[in-house]
């Protein structure tokens, strides 16, 4: 996780985040485990990532930085870059046909688009187990529901792990039936005492 010093609108996450790395030489993977009860606040703040300088500034400013850094390795040249990508004036019109077709030819990902990008960093975010509604600042929807409609199916369906959850906090709380939801008994543990 990188630092979120800076943006104006970091996320806050609570529970227990679990960091897990692969070195790439060994094939060693490792897990860290940090439960934020334990920390100041109890909570971890993650940079939001918005790239738009209207939302988050100091985030927009880290990927405005990262862009030019690989445009300008394109134009540059060398270490894989074709030929006919390097050299000559970068504008938007030509940057498909110069830069980005080339690349994608030599990585032979025929049929890759730039779009195509948006959709696998939405589809990683889901997969990292990313809340809807962070997925949904990264990408700069509108709504959250735009979101899902375009990316719910990537979602694990988990009902019922959240209904054996939802069982057990409210046989905790007292407020769930105590003979049942469904027998026509309306009578909470609440109102036995009464």
């Amino acid at each position: 996780m990188h630092s979120a010093a800076g943006c104006s609108q970091p996320v806050r996450l609570a529970g227990m985040v679990r960091t897990t790395n692969v070195n790439t030489r060994t094939g060693e993977v490792t897990e860290t485990k940090t439960v934020t009860e334990d920390m100041p606040d109890g909570v971890i703040y993650k940079a939001c990532g918005n790239r738009r300088a209207s939302v988050c500034p100091s985030c927009a400013e880290i990927y405005r930085a990262d862009a030019y850094q690989l445009v300008l390795a394109g134009m540059r040249g060398g270490k894989g870059v074709p030929e006919t990508v390097s050299g000559g004036p970068l504008r938007v019109g030509n940057f498909r046909q110069r830069m980005w077709t080339p690349a994608v030819k030599a990585a032979g990902l025929q049929g890759f688009t730039i779009h195509g990008l948006r959709h696998t960093a939405a589809s990683l975010y889901i997969s990292a187990c990313t809340p809807p509604k962070v997925v949904q600042r990264v990408l700069g929807h509108a709504s959250v529901v735009m979101t899902m409609d375009l990316y719910g199916h990537l979602y694990p369906d988990e009902m019922d792990t959240w209904a054996a959850r939802l069982n057990e906090v409210a046989g905790q709380s007292g407020v769930w039936p105590e003979r049942g939801q469904n027998d026509g008994s309306e009578t909470t543990k609440a109102e036995v005492g009464r």
